[in-house]
């Protein structure tokens, strides 16, 4: 097992060296598994999963430092990716998580179905907070297809998508906000056979100061306070048939 880990390690740093894609996750992990079945002969399948994290560089008198960077976000870019030996069929999964976003406004929750067990009260307006994480995913059976996607460039575009859409959806529900989403990157890539994206809520409810004598309620509010109960997960993924993937 020893032998096995050290191999795997070494295979990964050597790769790394030689590659021209480290940067680019999804082509490198490609990379990997293409190696793997070559070099392995009873190996049936190979997988890679590998996270990027967000380094910027630090800005000294105005000016991009050469040498010194700084951990801008807790976001991450991720990839997962399957090779089988049989049919050469490539899965690729790039992944946008951690992502922490919040809105003061323009966010509702109402119409909801209640019954004796509903408490929640209805809102036409509401801080909008989430951690994103986001999925998409490429299938092709010839690799140099997938060679030729350009996954850097769709990664920026679903970033920007999903904030756009979340600054400036009037939203409805966490759910339609999602869907939104998922149908305008859909429309975009047509390389991108589906989208999952995961969005629990993080409520901010408003701080009670009428102990205090201070009204905090209706126009009045602007003290909040980050709720520490459970919360909503609201998960969804949309796909193309199976015949559009590539």
């Amino acid at each position: 097992m020893t032998f096995i880990i050290d191999t795997c390690k070494n295979t990964v740093n050597m790769l790394a060296k030689r590659s021209q894609n480290v940067d680019n996750i999804e082509l490198f992990a490609q990379e990997i598994t293409e190696h793997v079945l070559k070099q392995y002969a009873h190996i049936s399948h190979a997988y890679v999963d590998i996270i990027k994290h967000k380094w910027s560089r630090l800005n000294v008198d105005g000016k991009p430092h050469p040498h010194s960077f700084v951990r801008d976000g807790e976001d991450v870019q991720t990839c997962s990716v399957v090779q089988e030996r049989a049919g050469n069929k490539i899965t690729v999964k790039s992944g946008l998580k951690k992502l922490l976003v919040l809105k003061t406004t323009g966010s509702a929750f109402h119409g909801f179905y209640r019954d004796q067990y509903t408490t929640l009260g209805e809102t036409w307006d509401r801080i909008f907070s989430t951690a994103v994480d986001s999925e998409w995913t490429f299938v092709a059976h010839d690799a140099n297809t997938l060679r030729r996607v350009n996954f850097p460039a769709i990664h920026d575009s679903v970033k920007k998508v999903t904030c756009d859409t979340f600054a400036t959806d009037d939203s409805a529900s966490v759910q339609a906000t999602m869907y939104l989403m998922q149908t305008q990157i859909l429309a975009k890539h047509p390389e991108v056979a589906e989208i999952s994206y995961a969005l629990p809520n993080k409520h901010y409810v408003g701080m009670d100061l009428s102990k205090l004598g201070l009204d905090n309620t209706g126009k009045n509010m602007d003290i909040y306070y980050p709720q520490a109960d459970p919360s909503g997960l609201i998960t969804a993924t949309v796909a193309r048939k199976p015949d559009s993937k590539l």
